[in-house]
């Protein structure tokens, strides 16, 4: 959100970056709450690690909920 404004249609990249699941990936839009959600099937036994990114230079911050 920018403002406590949610923005919708924003693309978020996930990546699993450690874990059994190395290499992983989506990305999805935001949805009306600004929200946006990675799920996979995992495979294996283990903890991943997974981060989420964007490229939207005109947001100053873009907290996660981890």
């Amino acid at each position: 959100s920018q403002d406590s404004i949610p923005i919708q249609e924003v693309e978020i990249a996930f990546e699993v970056i450690g874990g059994p699941h190395l290499g992983t990936s989506g990305v999805q839009l935001t949805d009306e709450n600004g929200e946006a959600t990675f799920t996979y099937t995992g495979t294996a036994v283990g903890i991943d690690t997974i981060i989420a990114s964007v490229d939207c230079p005109t947001l100053v911050s873009l907290p996660s909920n981890s």
